[in-house]
This record gives structure tokens, C-alpha cells and sequence, in this order.
């Protein structure tokens, strides 16, 4: 369902945050376009229930009752309720995102975010007055959404709109307290006690997320695509206790709880229950499907035998450790890290981009509760999320069976949560299934992959010498069952595939070459709301040199080993590898990778129009503006009395057309106001006031007020 916010005064939707200019701004997209966050219209609604409820005579227990199960429980894990919120834009915001780059590439300034701001935006100050005299540092300057937009002779009102998603549907009472509780919702924003954030809403509560099924998998792999919709925290702890930090990727684990979560909900099972079913066993719980790590773009982790130099330019070469240069030896190098894709030399770094938003709360959440009457203050945080509009790639393995079921039951394309605070203003993404496309760096032996480092351009590959590359963490067990990470249970894993005695020797592991870190997984079970215990493992870009052997084809081998990969709970995406032809290059070339952004068009939308309209109405008002300044500084004007010149200040601001102004001037005709106008030549010989397209208001506005810095300029310095 769609809910539309129509302003009718000022709003300061604030951010929380200010500036050196600007003590109270409202929050907005990268972008420019100023927005209402999800989760605080969702409080608001959930405030305006709450009195509905109390106006149409119903007790609180009703009350708690029917808005947690709209809104959720505070503080649950599980019951979200049965709304999702998301962001609040402008009205067709949708298309705007389309046309914009396209448009910010042909007129890069007249769309850039400090100029759309102005667009959508005005300020204010105001001070506090204590027996009629300002309050000292009371002074404020907040900046406020417009609650109409000008452009020519038209006015029209600004409208947010945003969907509100239904986790369940609801039923005919529920639908009408919300309608209700939206009608009721009136005021949004800091100081709406003060004359702001005066708003007029409605709902349709018409939905069109229906399942698209047309897709059968042909293979024993499909291609899965995730689009972000929204703002998406995938959480990660990092030590910092205020802020909540995003994973850059979308783990295999994380993605077969989602798809769990919608097979639970269009199969009509449930948590306790799911188990018992033979198709949700066999995809979810018995390790014969495997769902891989989604990447942004398709890129991987750069492999960690690429480093870079330390305290050099961000843009210098980087060097493969394994064999570096004669000549620097002794300099010390660091990975490079993050993600990308790599062709021969050329390595192109992709990642994806994430924003911080700025969050508070307080104790009591009651309506208009002020914190000064609190004994405890609120609280502060900050989220960490991916950007919407970006896109993350990965695959589903599997039985063609198995694959087929899980697709059809949830189907192939359709929109869900994902992260934390899904219920209000993050979470929202697409996924669409896909068939496999075979590519031209794929063979027959499972080699020249994507991140191709160095491998021989034959497949032949006499010395045997590979490059072993970690795409995803690596768990391995040790002869106890617990999980280890070191070198011999690497190679003893690795025996499955290979024979590996000439790297076995008197009981002690060797390899040619590592470039190796460690790290830990963690993973949270929503079932039983609890974290597993933390397993070493192997970080994902690890990187291992080594001289395989096979008893029987070497290429068979490492086809086998690349699909089944290596390792612990590879159904959940761990243990992902690749092998390369080895051929050690000293040097790469970085390049940093475009973001990717919504396909562009050149399709005409309104609100674009009209922030360029506006745009070639203030500089051509700046340019008459620089005109009438010029034109002011000439001496004969300067015989004009200050008296004469705030009187036609008021003529030209009170008079509504040209046709007023000229008759005011054609009174003064033989009077010595009209002959001091003749002098000077702002009047004709036909004693016409100099009024027309190129000197409007605006201009003469302008003329007459510099005129009169200019008087008093020099009458200073006569003075």
C-alpha cells in the first residue's frame, strides 16, 4: 500500500545534526532530494493509532494488543509486526532516479546536491524574546523543506509518498483503525508545536507485489541478483558501541535464511513446523543445495598476495609479494584488500558504497515527552548501510529438482527484507533468479576464471604450479573434529583431490609460497536467538602457491575441487576457491571502477524540469542583478535624493504591474520629482519610466538599493 504526505507548512525533518551555518538541517538523500525516514513516519502513525484507539473508547490492554501486531512488539526479535515502512521521497521519485544521471551528466551543476537542495529548501531563524529583548545566544538558523514549489506563475504543494509493505495481510478492522490513524496523522517533524510540519495524508491500500514464476533451471546452478531498494544493514559488531558497521557482501548463510523466511511464508509452514517438510528439509537443512556468497558487481576479494606500499599515493602500482621487485626488496607492503576484478596486470576495484545515518532515541517514546523531564537522557547511534540501487551477484547449487521447487514456491522475481530495522526504512531489496550464462572466461578445466592472475594463456601447464585462491573464509577440522586453521589441515583437505607427497615431508607441511590472514565466523541462529560459537577459519583472499599432482587428469581434479570446494559448511557459501594457471607477475595496475547507478534516460520528468527552470531563473536574476549594480555606480545618479529613491523603492515593490509603474511615473510629469527623473535619465522623452523585459523588478530593486549604499558611502566619507 502506498501512503502520501502532502505539506502544508514548513517541515523540519531533522537529522540530529547541524553545521557551522546552520544549527538544526533535515535529513537528506546523496542526491540532494530531501526525504522522511521510514521509521520515524512509523512512529508517528503508531502515535496517531494509539489516540484513535483511546478516542473510540477502547481499553489498553486492546490497545497494546492491535499496535504490537501492527507495528511490533518493542524489542522483539521475531514479531516485526505486520507493517513494513520504508523511506518517504518525492512524488515519482522512482522516475527521477532514472532520469537523473543522464541529466546530472549533460548539467552536472545545475543538478548537484548543494543546488537541488536549494531547490526543495529555504531558512529560518529564529530567537527566543525574554520581556521583549532577544535572548542572549538564543539565536537558531534551521533549515526547512519548502511546503510549496514556485516555478513561474505555478505553485503546487510538496508530496512525499512511500509504501508500507504488509508482512500479513490485514484484516478489515485493522485496515480501517489505519486508515483512520492516517487521517489522523497531521503534524510530522521537529517544532510542530511552533507552526511546522502541518501535513495532510491518505493511504491505497491496492498491492502489487505478486510472484513472478515464468523461470524453470535447466542446470544443477542459478544465477541469483539482489538490487538494493533501500538503505540495508547487514550488522557486524567492530568495537565500536555506538555505531553498527554493514558487511560489504551477502553471506551464503544470510542468503538461505532469507529464502528460508520466504519458503516458510509461501509454503505456509512455520518455524516450529518446517523441518517436517521434505522439500524445505532437502533445500535448507540437508547440505544438497548450496547457496554461495552474493558479490557487488560480481567482483571478489582481491587475493591478499597483492599488495600495496606503505605510506605511498593511493593511485601507485601494487606489487605481488610473492615476487617483488630487485629494487625494493626492504620497502614494507600491506595487502591491498577490499574487492574487484583482476585481467592479466589490470586490477579493477569495485566496492560497494555505504552511508552513515544518524539515530536517536529516548526512554520514553510517550507523545510530545519532553527529555528535560527525563532522569535519563536518550541515546545515540549511528548505522552504517548499503546504498540502494546496488547490485550484488552470486549462485545457487544444486539438484535441478530442488532448484526448480524453491524457485516456483517463492518465485523467481519479487521484493523482500533483508538486515536489521526491516520493518522501518532499511531492508527493502529485489531478487530475481536467473539462468547461468556460460562466459568466455570459463573452460572446460575450471581454470581462467574471474580475477584471472597471471594464468598462461594454454591450458598446458608443465611445472604443475598453481594458484590457489580463497573466495569466501575456509573452516577446516583437525584430527579432533574442531576447527583449525593451518597449513596441514589445508593440505590434508586438499588430499581429497590431489597427491600431495612432494609437499609432505618427514611429517612437516611445505608450500612454495602463502600469502595467508585468519579470521573468525560467527553466525546467528534467529530460531534459537542465539550466536554460534566462533570458528577459525582461513580469511576469504588468502592466497596459496602451490605444486599440484593428481593420480589421474590434473584438470579433472581442480574441476572437481572448484565445484565441490573445500572445507566446512560449504552449503553455506564457506570454502568457495579457485585455482590459476600460476605465471607470477611483479606489477598491477590499479583502476578504481564507476559505481553502478540506475540505467539513465532521457525521458522528460517534471520535478527535473523544474529544478532547471528555476535554475536559469536565478542566474539570469543574478545577471540582472550584476547589471543593475553596474549600472548604479555611474555619478549621475547620484544626484538623486535619498528621499527620491525610497520613493520609487516603494513604487516599484507596491505597484503589481508594469502598466501601474508607468502611470506613477506619468504623474510626476512637470513636478520636480519628474524632472530630476529626466535629468538623470531614468525617464524618456515621452516620460516613461525605463520598465520592460530586461528591467523588471528585480533590476530595479537592486539599482535603487546599491544607490543608496552608494549615497551613504560617500557621504561618510565626505564626512
Amino acid at each position: 500500500m502506498k501512503l502520501k504526505i502532502t505539506l502544508q507548512s514548513y517541515m523540519l525533518a531533522g537529522s540530529g545534526e547541524g553545521g557551522s551555518l546552520i544549527d538544526t538541517d533535515i535529513v537528506f538523500h546523496k542526491t540532494g532530494f530531501p526525504y522522511l525516514p521510514g521509521r520515524r513516519v512509523k512512529g508517528l502513525l503508531k502515535e496517531n493509532l494509539f489516540e484513535v484507539m483511546e478516542m473510540k473508547g477502547y481499553d489498553e490492554t486492546e490497545i497494546c494488543k492491535k499496535v504490537n501486531t501492527l507495528f511490533g512488539k518493542e524489542g522483539a526479535e521475531q514479531n516485526e509486526g505486520k507493517l513494513g515502512f520504508r523511506n518517504f521521497y518525492v512524488q515519482d521519485w522512482e522516475n527521477v532516479k532514472q532520469a537523473l544521471p543522464d541529466k546530472m551528466e549533460k548539467n552536472p551543476f545545475v543538478y548537484s546536491d548543494e543546488n537541488i537542495k536549494q531547490f526543495y529548501t529555504t531558512e529560518i531563524q529564529q530567537t527566543a524574546i525574554v520581556n521583549g529583548i532577544a535572548k542572549p545566544t538564543s539565536l537558531r538558523n534551521y533549515r526547512v523543506i519548502k511546503s510549496f514549489l514556485f516555478n513561474k506563475n505555478e505553485t503546487k504543494p510538496l508530496i512525499f509518498e512511500g509504501n508500507i509493505g504488509e508482512n500479513e495481510p490485514l484484516e478489515q478492522e485493522e485496515k480501517e483503525l489505519f486508515n483512520e490513524a492516517v487521517l489522523n496523522f497531521r503534524y510530522a517533524g521537529t517544532r510542530r508545536n511552533r507552526g511546522f510540519g502541518k501535513i495532510k495524508c491518505s493511504i491505497d491500500f491496492s498491492s502489487s507485489n505478486e510472484l513472478g514464476k515464468d523461470f524453470e533451471a535447466n542446470s544443477d546452478t542459478i544465477d541469483i541478483e539482489i538490487r538494493t531498494l533501500s538503505p540495508v544493514v547487514l550488522s557486524q559488531q567492530l568495537g565500536e558501541k555506538n555505531t553498527v558497521f554493514t558487511e560489504k557482501i551477502i553471506s551464503g548463510n544470510r542468503l538461505r535464511g532469507l529464502l528460508a523466511s520466504q519458503y516458510i511464508k509461501q509454503a505456509a509452514l512455520t518455524f516450529k513446523n518446517a523441518h517436517k517438510d521434505d522439500s524445505f528439509f532437502n533445500i535448507f537443512l540437508s547440505g544438497k543445495v548450496s547457496f554461495e556468497s552474493l558479490y557487488y558487481n560480481g567482483s571478489t576479494p582481491l587475493p591478499l598476495h597483492i599488495h600495496k606500499y606503505k605510506n605511498k599515493k593511493a593511485e601507485d602500482d601494487l606489487v605481488n609479494v610473492f615476487k617483488k621487485p630487485e629494487d625494493k626488496k626492504d620497502e614494507i607492503t600491506k595487502p591491498e584488500g577490499g574487492f574487484g576484478t583482476i585481467n592479466g596486470s589490470n586490477i579493477l576495484i569495485s566496492k560497494p558504497h555505504t552511508t552513515f545515518f544518524f539515530h536517536n532515541s529516548r526512554p520514553n517514546r510517550s507523545a510530545g515527552k519532553s527529555l528535560e523531564e527525563e532522569k535519563e537522557g536518550g541515546s545515540i547511534f549511528y548505522y552504517e548501510a548499503l546504498d540502494e540501487e546496488q547490485v550484488f551477484l552470486g549462485k545457487i547449487k544444486g539438484d535441478v529438482k530442488l532448484l526448480n521447487k524453491l524457485v516456483q514456491t517463492i518465485g523467481n522475481k519479487i521484493k523482500l527484507q533483508i538486515g536489521r530495522s526491516r520493518s522501518a526504512q532499511y531492508g527493502e531489496v529485489e531478487l530475481v533468479f536467473k539462468e547461468t550464462e556460460t562466459t568466455n572466461n570459463s573452460n572446460s578445466n575450471g581454470l581462467g576464471m574471474k580475477g584471472n592472475i597471471g594464468a598462461d594463456t594454454n591450458n598446458a601447464n608443465s611445472s604443475n604450479t598453481y594458484l590457489l585462491i580463497l573466495e569466501t573464509p575456509l573452516i577446516l577440522l583437525n584430527e579432533y573434529g574442531e576447527a583449525e586453521a593451518n597449513g596441514k589441515n589445508l593440505l590434508t583437505e586438499l588430499k581429497k583431490y590431489f597427491s600431495l607427497a612432494g609437499f609432505v615431508e618427514n611429517g612437516e607441511t611445505k608450500t612454495l609460497d602463502v600469502a595467508a590472514a585468519f579470521t573468525t565466523v560467527e553466525q546467528y541462529n534467529a530460531v534459537w536467538q542465539s550466536k554460534s560459537s566462533k570458528m577459525p577459519a582461513y580469511k576469504e583472499g588468502s592466497a596459496f602457491v602451490l605444486n599440484l599432482k593428481s593420480a589421474t587428469d590434473i584438470e579433472t581434479a581442480i574441476q572437481k575441487a572448484t565445484k565441490e570446494g573445500l572445507g566446512e559448511y560449504k552449503e553455506q557459501g564457506f570454502g568457495k576457491i579457485r585455482f590459476e594457471s600460476y605465471k607470477a607477475i611483479d606489477i598491477f595496475k590499479k583502476h578504481e571502477a564507476e559505481g553502478n547507478k540506475p540505467t539513465g534516460n532521457n525521458a522528460s520528468v517534471k520535478i527535473l524540469d523544474d529544478i532547471l527552470a528555476q535554475y536559469k531563473q536565478v542566474e539570469k536574476n543574478t545577471s540582472k542583478k550584476a547589471n543593475a549594480i553596474k549600472d548604479a555606480q555611474q555619478k549621475k545618479y547620484l544626484d538623486l535624493s535619498n528621499h527620491l529613491i525610497g520613493r520609487m523603492e516603494r513604487m516599484i515593490e507596491t505597484k503589481a504591474t508594469g502598466a501601474e509603474v508607468q502611470n506613477w511615473i506619468k504623474d510626476t510629469m512637470g513636478k520636480p520629482a519628474g524632472e530630476k527623473l529626466s535629468k538623470v535619465g531614468l525617464v524618456n522623452r515621452d516620460h516613461k519610466f525605463m520598465f520592460d523585459d530586461d528591467h523588471d523588478t528585480i533590476y530595479w530593486l537592486t539599482f535603487f538599493r546599491m544607490l543608496r549604499k552608494l549615497k551613504k558611502l560617500k557621504e561618510e566619507n565626505n564626512g
